[in-house]
């Protein structure tokens, strides 16, 4: 009976390394296939459309000197984008939070108000000392990339983040918001194509941009699958002068 016990016991032992090690592929894979489709629609197509600007700049010999600098800018602008996703990208790939969630979020907090000047205020209860560090890993790049949202396109003062657990629907909630410029959020930009043309339902919610920037909406897409990937929900309120909030919740 101890022998059965005992073997038993190693195949669970077996079984959950096992497990542990799919569990650790499946990540990796994900982050790849997400980082080669945010490089390839964004970075990529920038590249390819300032290179196309340069050639056909080349080629131009009726403009002026003023009108001259007026394309180099923008084609700078585009280059200089290119050049922070890239950095992004690089920052994403050794990016990995601690077991202690909270920690690792108040230091992170920290440094993005060194860094950029905007005022963070962080609230957090009831979260365990030690959770999934899986979890931990995604929650912290949705909280990066809403971050970096705040940082680009906001023009906001201040941020607010929440991190807090409810232990009786061991749901645990991430709420970023900020007193920015605000704008119109995809859902509300997509309910209006689905009001005027029904049939569009589908491409509506897959093509809405997310504000104005034309980079912003990529964000959004991978804060939205993440939070799938963790069998949780996303959701945006926002408005034009009324700030942007983004609210997290995933199940533990």
């Amino acid at each position: 009976m101890n022998e059965r016990a005992l073997r038993n016991g190693h195949h669970a032992i077996r079984h959950e390394e096992l497990t542990s090690r799919q569990e650790a592929l499946r990540y990796i894979l994900e982050e790849r296939r997400r980082l080669a489709r945010d490089l390839h629609d964004g970075v990529v197509q920038d590249l390819a459309y300032a290179n196309m600007q340069l050639k056909a700049l080349c080629s131009d010999t009726t403009l002026d000197e003023r009108a001259l600098r007026k394309e180099v800018a923008r084609i700078t602008e585009v280059l200089d984008q290119c050049y922070d996703a890239l950095r992004h990208a690089m920052y994403d790939l050794t990016f990995h939070a601690d077991a202690d969630l909270v920690a690792f979020v108040a230091r992170y907090l920290k440094e993005f108000q060194a860094r950029t000047g905007i005022a963070v205020a962080f609230h957090h209860e009831g979260v365990p000392a030690q959770t999934d560090p899986y979890v931990n890993n995604q929650l912290a790049k949705v909280l990066q990339e809403a971050l970096a949202n705040v940082r680009k396109h906001a023009d906001a003062r201040n941020v607010r983040v929440a991190l807090t657990y409810q232990g009786t629907t061991r749901q645990l909630r991430l709420v970023v918001a900020d007193d920015g410029k605000g704008f119109v959020p995809p859902e509300a930009t997509a309910d209006n194509a689905v009001e005027n043309h029904p049939d569009r339902r589908e491409n509506a919610r897959c093509t809405a941009p997310f504000g104005e920037e034309p980079h912003r909406h990529f964000g959004m897409r991978t804060m939205r699958e993440r939070c799938q990937l963790l069998g949780g929900t996303l959701q945006v309120t926002s408005a034009p002068g009324a700030g942007t909030e983004v609210t997290v919740d995933i199940p533990l």
